[in-house]
């Protein structure tokens, strides 16, 4: 277990030969979640253009997306590949990776159909062992349904207002870490030429009634997209706005593979994971998203006042 956290802390620090080579040995821990492919076929050692290779995803969506960013350049190098995806990520990467085969995580693959297999957390072992190998990447490397994304923008259109998805809690294991009370935000939701929409995959309606009575703002729901099944409806709807302010969740990472301007709100200490190294304040993974960190734990007064500071320099532009 040492070695797994440590593995994470040198990856966040951006030590990635050993940060990789440590973060292998979760498959050691009690409290890791993660399921392994279980397979005869030996696991992928060196890259080989001549072998057949199944990627397999063993985390939440959110880290399968990121992870999704080194699938054009891995497919590169390897006979023919195919990965295994939540099945609510396939139609996000399917049109953009047409070379690759991808299955569903309960569909099932004939061991004859690969030669050698990894999960798509270790693809960063072979290409993300430098930081100037980020840059590899072209954005947006996840699709859009357009019509949506245009819909949302006739409806919401306004010249002198930017359109800003915004959500403000986390589902993950260390969700609460990661989640900002809606009244911390009300600063935002108060600033003038502003439009919300609603990126909430929880129900959110006592929390936006309330915001209303404060600050006289309704923040739009797009109800016509299950925002927890349609996946691709959830990446146009943020596709439309001028604007992302999350928490560290599902739609960081869609905002950040979609290259949309983004404003990260990142707690200090326990919540603060390896997907969100920075250099000079922006995600080295996802160039777009900037990050907004506590300066004490527990207090997000400090993240806030930039992000209002930051518009209102965006509004003035």
């Amino acid at each position: 277990e040492t070695k797994f956290v440590l593995g994470q802390i040198q990856l966040y620090q951006m030590n990635f030969v050993e940060g990789w080579e440590n973060y292998e040995s979760r498959w050691l821990c009690n409290n890791f979640k993660g399921k392994a492919f279980s397979s005869s076929k030996s696991l992928l050692t060196e890259l080989n253009k001549t072998k057949k290779i199944f990627l397999w995803s063993e985390q939440g969506i959110g880290d399968q997306i990121m992870y999704g960013s080194l699938l054009n350049e891995f497919s590169k190098m390897c006979k023919n590949l195919t990965v295994r995806f939540d099945e609510r990520l396939i139609h996000l990467f399917e049109k953009k990776n047409r070379t690759i085969k991808f299955i569903g995580q309960k569909d099932k693959i004939d061991e004859t159909d690969f030669d050698n297999h990894l999960s798509i957390a270790d693809l960063g072992k072979f290409l993300r062992y430098e930081k100037k190998q980020f840059s590899n990447v072209e954005f947006p490397y996840i699709d859009v349904d357009e019509r949506v994304s245009k819909k949302i923008k006739n409806t919401f259109f306004d010249k002198n207002k930017m359109l800003i998805g915004t959500s403000w809690t986390s589902k993950s294991e260390m969700g609460l870490d990661k989640s900002i009370d809606y009244k911390s935000l009300v600063s935002i939701f108060k600033l003038q030429n502003t439009s919300f929409i609603d990126l909430e995959y929880i129900d959110s309606e006592e929390d936006k009634k309330n915001i209303y009575k404060i600050t006289g703002k309704k923040i739009h729901r797009i109800n016509e997209v299950d925002y927890y099944n349609n996946i691709l409806g959830v990446s146009s709807i943020i596709n439309a706005c001028d604007l992302i302010i999350t928490c560290s969740n599902v739609n960081a990472h869609i905002s950040g593979a979609l290259g949309k301007k983004t404003f990260l709100l990142l707690p200090l200490g326990k919540g603060r994971l390896l997907n969100w190294s920075s250099e000079k304040n922006y995600s080295i993974w996802y160039p777009s998203v900037k990050i907004f960190q506590q300066t004490k734990p527990g207090d997000w007064s400090d993240p806030i006042n930039k992000i209002e500071e930051e518009i209102l320099s965006c509004q003035s532009c």
